[in-house]
């Protein structure tokens, strides 16, 4: 077996740095390479990551196409069997990636994704169901969805066990099989932000793709640090992916989309509203 690290990073040095340093010591054992995409970051993140770590390979991205593009970049250069796809703001140590690889071979998986944390322990909600017109009205940071205490929506309760998820997972962290990456054309471009990693395990459901979960393995992940304070824009990334997978997956659902696209203009007035008064 061997792993090739894939890391996009966009901006966020310090954290990167601190998070790249362990991983870097595991090259040539746990890892067969570090493969860091840069996307465009403005602080020079990539550029600074490689004089640190010679031992890398430093891919930067002419400008900045999202995190889809930056992995399909980074994996076209890969010499790994296995892909683990990595964010540049997730924690995980040289021992759990080779325990990722021996889990999902023990499992037969195409993809497997480890339990995310956020730095103060809490399990973070990464598993999921494909969304629907019908279930992304009571997503997380929708109006049903706060109503009915983020209830409902296509979020599931996360496995306690090794487990295939019928569905699927989140996308900051997640190890895949380099032949299974490339039979269904890794990420769509198309995603900007958000959605991409959904639409990937739908399509690598579609041609047989195993998709599992373990709790056994526990990474920490630093959310939200690459995407920045800027709750309104990082929801409108999150909005235009959803609409274009919905564009995407259900082509003859026009009405739903329509409504869908009104929908979300009151979630954005909605969160306008909360964060005026606050």
């Amino acid at each position: 077996m061997s792993t090739s690290v894939v890391m996009v990073t966009y901006n966020s040095y310090p954290l990167t740095r601190r998070l790249v340093e362990p991983l870097a010591g595991g090259v040539g054992t746990e890892a067969e390479e570090i493969i860091i995409v840069d996307s465009a970051s403005p602080d020079g993140t990539g550029e600074k990551l490689k004089a640190d770590f010679p031992l890398i390979h430093y891919l930067p991205m002419p400008e900045n196409r999202g995190y889809g593009a930056a992995v399909n970049a980074g994996a076209a250069q890969a010499r790994g069997e296995w892909l683990l796809v990595l964010n540049g703001d997730v924690e995980i140590q040289p021992v759990q990636v080779n325990r990722l690889e021996t889990l999902a071979e023990a499992n037969g998986a195409d993809l497997l994704a480890p339990l995310q944390e956020t730095p103060e322990g809490e399990p973070i909600p990464t598993v999921r169901g494909f969304p629907t017109p019908w279930n992304i009205l009571f997503a997380r940071r929708s109006p049903l969805g706060k109503l009915l205490g983020n209830k409902g929506g296509y979020l599931r309760p996360l496995p306690v066990k090794t487990e295939p998820v019928g569905g699927a997972v989140g996308g900051a962290c997640f190890l895949v099989k380099k032949e299974s990456f490339q039979k269904i054309g890794g990420f769509d471009p198309n995603f900007f932000l958000f959605a991409e990693d959904t639409d990937f395990c739908k399509r690598l459901s579609a041609v047989g793709g195993r998709i599992y979960f373990t709790p056994e393995v526990k990474v920490r992940h630093f959310w939200g640090f690459s995407t920045g304070p800027a709750f309104l824009k990082t929801l409108r990334y999150q909005q235009d992916s959803l609409l274009y997978y919905f564009k995407k997956h259900f082509p003859g659902r026009r009405v739903s989309r329509t409504l869908l696209v009104f929908l979300f203009f009151l979630q954005r007035g909605f969160y306008r509203l909360v964060r005026l008064k606050k």
